[in-house]
C-alpha cells in the first residue's frame, strides 16, 4: 500500500553566517586532479571499504577510480551513451552504477569486467538492510528493489507523479529514504514497499544519515539543507544569504562528525556542525557530489572542470 503524508517545514536559523573570505591557507589543504579523458563529466562519487574512491564519468561513458596520488583508472561501459550517474559499492567490494540513458544498472566485478541488468531510468542506488540493491528510478518515477544477482524483485511507483526520485540511502530506521527532485519531497520506503512522502523546499537532491541519527538533504534551489527525523519532522537550515542559492547537491558526513555539503553554484564545500554552525570553504570549480574517505578528506566531483577535488578539513 502506498501512503502519502505531507508535513509543514519549520525554519532553523544558522548559528553562524557563511564567511565571504576563504579560510586561512594553513587551515585547509586542497588539491585538484584533472581527468585523463577530456570532457568526461564526473558526477556521482563513492568510497569503498578499503578507502578507494570511485566515480562515474557520464559523458565519457566510463566508471573510474582515483588514488591519493591522483592516478586514475577507467573502465568503459559496454552500452554506448549510457550516461552513468549513480554509484555505490557492495559489501563484498563490487561497484554498482546506474545508466540513466542506457536503462540499465551495471556491476563492475573485482576482475574488471562489467555486467549489465535492465532497469528503467535509474539514478541513485544503495544497498539496503535486506542485502538487496535499492534504486531511485528518476526516469520512471519508481523505486526498484534488485537482488544481488541482478534480478528486479519489485518496482514501487512514487505517490507523486513525475517526482523524479534522485538519491537514496539506508535510513537509521532500516527503511530506505530517497529524494524526489521534481516533487520537492523526501520519501521513505519500507522493505515491504510502503511509501511515505514528506514535503521539503525546492530541489532536494543529495541525502545522507547525519551524526544525529536524522536524514539530511541538500536542496539545490533553496539555499539550504533540511533535517528530516525518522518520524517525518522537517526542519530547514539556511546555508546561503537570503535570496541567494549556492546550489547544494551532494551531502556527506565527515569523520569529524560534521555534515559537508557540495554547493555547485557558489563553488564551496560547506561544513555544518551538529549545532548548526555553517562555514564555507571555497574551491576552484563547481563541486557536484562529495564523499569522505578514511582519513577524513572530502573528495568531490567537478563536472564542468573535468576534475576530482580533495579537501583536507581543518582540525577545528
Amino acid at each position: 500500500m502506498l501512503v502519502a503524508v505531507l508535513v509543514t517545514t519549520t525554519p532553523m536559523t544558522a548559528a553562524a553566517a557563511k564567511p565571504s573570505a576563504a579560510s586561512p591557507p594553513s587551515a585547509v589543504r586542497l588539491r585538484e586532479f584533472k581527468l585523463p579523458t577530456a570532457n568526461s563529466g564526473p558526477t556521482a562519487i563513492a568510497v569503498d571499504r578499503n578507502g578507494g574512491i570511485w566515480f562515474t564519468e557520464g559523458l565519457a561513458n566510463k566508471i573510474a577510480t582515483i588514488n591519493r596520488a591522483g592516478h586514475v583508472r577507467e573502465y568503459a561501459i559496454p552500452t554506448a551513451g549510457a550516461f552513468p550517474n549513480g554509484i555505490t559499492v557492495a559489501p563484498e567490494g563490487t561497484v554498482w552504477f546506474s545508466e540513466l540513458y542506457g536503462n540499465k544498472v551495471g556491476r563492475l566485478n573485482t576482475n574488471g569486467t562489467i555486467t549489465e541488468y535492465p532497469v528503467d531510468g535509474p539514478m541513485g542506488l544503495a544497498f539496503g538492510p535486506d542485502h538487496n540493491l535499492w534504486i531511485a528510478q528518476a526516469g520512471a518515477g519508481r523505486i526498484a528493489r534488485m537482488s544481488p544477482t541482478g534480478q528486479i524483485i519489485a518496482e514501487y511507483p512514487t505517490p507523486s507523479v513525475d517526482s523524479m526520485p534522485c538519491q537514496i540511502v539506508t535510513g537509521p530506521d532500516n527503511a530506505m529514504w530517497f529524494t524526489e527532485r521534481n516533487g520537492n519531497k523526501v520519501g521513505r520506503i519500507s522493505t515491504s514497499g510502503q511509501i511515505t512522502e514528506y514535503s521539503v523546499p525546492l530541489g532536494p537532491i543529495g541525502i545522507t544519515v547525519g551524526p544525529d541519527g536524522n536524514l539530511w538533504v541538500a536542496l539545490q534551489d533553496a539555499g539550504s539543507i533540511v533535517r528530516v527525523t525518522p518520524a517525518g519532522t522537517v526542519t530547514v537550515l539556511p546555508l546561503d544569504p537570503p535570496g541567494t542559492y549556492g546550489g547544494s547537491t551532494g551531502i556527506t558526513v565527515g569523520r569529524d562528525g560534521n555534515l559537508w555539503v557540495a554547493e555547485q553554484f557558489s563553488r564551496h564545500i560547506t561544513r555544518v556542525t551538529p549545532s548548526g554552525v555553517v562555514t564555507a570553504f571555497p574551491v576552484p570549480n563547481s563541486p557536484a557530489f562529495v564523499v569522505t574517505d578514511r582519513d577524513g578528506s572530502l573528495w568531490f566531483t567537478e563536472y564542468g572542470a573535468n576534475a576530482i577535488g580533495v579537501l583536507k578539513p581543518p582540525r577545528r
